[in-house]
This record gives structure tokens, sequence and C-alpha cells, in this order.
């Protein structure tokens, strides 16, 4: 009898699979059309070079109803894992595009070595938090965006919200001038090249993309989970980010977002700090 049932459970559960499966496929026109219609809003040569990627690997699969009429099943899961990739490169891009914009950053290059009034920007940073996890509950990626003017800070924190398309929900607050950035201060003593103990594999990890600009310059720093390399540098940075995401969702965050932070603060080295 109990065999009856496992075979009954583990045949319920392929065709919810199946189900599943099939459902994300046939959304493949509406994916390929939303890529197309954000590729024009990128702002960056890297925005513009992933989301064209993506839109590359998904003009090698086959029409949405070609492959739900496909009888090979193996052959669908090799289609959805294409499918899938796609969308993950895609997401990170929208979401920083949706995040950006809802702050009011419709142009990175709007810092001015010369500033005319405190309306101006003085610096702008952003980064994308991918987890790079085995749970279910955390896979969808976030986003926060900085800017700095003369007179106070806007932040926004965007949280992807559905692994079928490319929702997100997006929060923002305003800071006084009088706040102190974590970011920058963790950036002043940035060292590059520290490794403190034995290299290790982390199966649980989260892949940062930071991005600063201010006048005297630009930079980009993505790291892989500081818990691989131990490097003090890296989880600074990782702690800071994480408390300019909870001052944003303290004051304006829902479930989800709530959510988000609550496993986020599990994975990263300095959280009983944090």
């Amino acid at each position: 009898m109990d065999d009856d049932k496992v075979h009954v459970d583990r045949a319920s559960m392929r065709k919810r699979e199946a189900e599943m499966i099939r459902h994300r496929l046939s959304l493949l026109p509406q994916i390929k059309r939303e890529i197309q219609d954000y590729l024009k809003l990128s702002q960056t040569q890297r925005q513009s070079a992933r989301l064209q990627k993506a839109l590359s690997l998904l003009e090698q699969l086959p029409d949405g109803l070609e492959i739900l009429e496909e009888i090979d099943i193996g052959k669908i899961i090799t289609e959805f894992g294409k499918l899938e990739a796609s969308k993950s490169i895609a997401r990170v891009e929208i979401l920083a595009i949706c995040t950006d914009l809802a702050v009011g950053l419709e142009n990175w290059n709007v810092v001015e070595p010369i500033r005319k009034d405190e309306s101006d920007v003085v610096d702008i940073w952003a980064a994308n938090i991918i987890p790079d996890t085995h749970w279910l509950t955390f896979q969808l990626p976030a986003r926060i965006t900085v800017l700095h003017y003369g007179s106070h800070y806007q932040i926004a924190f965007g949280l992807g919200v559905s692994l079928d398309d490319f929702s997100n929900s997006i929060i923002q607050i305003e800071l006084p001038k009088s706040w102190t950035d974590p970011l920058i201060e963790s950036l002043q003593h940035l060292d590059l090249f520290q490794v403190q103990g034995e290299k290790g594999i982390s199966l649980n990890g989260i892949y940062y993309e930071l991005y600063t600009h201010s006048w005297v310059g630009k930079s980009f720093i993505e790291f892989l989970n500081p818990h691989i390399a131990a490097s003090k540098s890296f989880s600074d940075i990782e702690e800071a980010l994480y408390r300019v995401a909870r001052a944003v969702i303290d004051k304006k965050g829902q479930q989800s977002e709530k959510d988000f932070l609550s496993i986020w603060k599990r994975s990263i080295v300095k959280a009983e700090n944090a």
C-alpha cells in the first residue's frame, strides 16, 4: 500500500513539473517582447550586451507552440533549461533598469565635476545581489541604487518577484545628507588581493555586482560569496549592502522584501553585525 502511495505521489509530482514547464515555455513570445522593449531602455553598454545575449539565446529556441507539441520530455526539458538561463541573464538587467528609473536615474552620466546647487548629483552607486543557491525560496535577484545629491540621498531597493517573467517590486526612501553611507565607508580600505585561510567551495552563495560613479572615476567590482576566500574587504562590502537594503526595507518593505532580507542574512559573513 505504501509503495502504491509513493508511486502516485511521484507521478503527481512529475505531472505538476511538466505542467509548470509547459506553462513557462508558453510565455516565450511574451518574454522575447519584454527583453526587446527593455533593450531600448538600457543605460549602459553592459546592460545592452547582456540583454542582447539573452535575446540571442531565445532566438535559438523553436517557436513556443512547436516546443509544447514536442512529445520527447527530454527535449522539452533541454529547451526549458535554455529558456530559464536566458531569463536569468535578462532578469538582473531588467530589474536594474526598473530600479534605476524608479529612483529617477535615467542616465549614469549625470555626475558633473562642478555642482551648481544642492540638487545636483554628487555620486551614484548600485549593486546587484544575485542568489546562487539551492534554496527554492531564494532564487530571484535584488538591486540597490543610491543617488547622493548635495541635499539628500535617494535610495531604491528592487526585487524580482516571479520566476515566470520579469515582474518586480521596487521601494524607495529619502535620507538626509547627514546619513553616513556604509558602502562608502567599506570601500575606503578596499583590498582586492587579501585572502585569509584556505580556499573552499560553497554550494550556497551570492554573486554580487557593484557599480560606482563619481566625478573622479567609475568602478565595477564583482565577487562571489566572501565565505569562499574569507576576504575582509569583500565581507565589509557585503555587510554594507545588507545594511543599506535593511534601511529601505525596515521603512517600506512588504513581506516579500522582508523574506528576502531574512534569507540573505543567513548567507552573509558578518550576519551578527549587520
